[in-house]
């Protein structure tokens, strides 16, 4: 198994840092609002497949509303 599939931790990790260089080389600047949430899921232990449920609930509950 790769690094780029493999679930242990520290890839992920490796994952995680390599989509937020790629992000700041575009030009995207990362929301402290999702990088303090998953932090604090990081810090209790969350695991990975719920960290998931949790981030896709709360992007719904956070997504902005489009003005029509």
């Amino acid at each position: 198994m790769s690094r780029l599939t493999s679930q242990k931790p520290a890839y992920i990790k490796w994952r995680v840092d390599q989509m937020r260089a790629n992000s700041r080389n575009e030009g995207i600047e990362s929301d402290p609002r999702y990088i303090d949430f998953t932090a604090q899921m990081d810090t209790e232990g969350v695991p990975v497949e719920e960290q998931i449920e949790r981030l896709k609930a709360f992007l719904k509950a956070t997504k902005p509303s489009v003005a029509g």
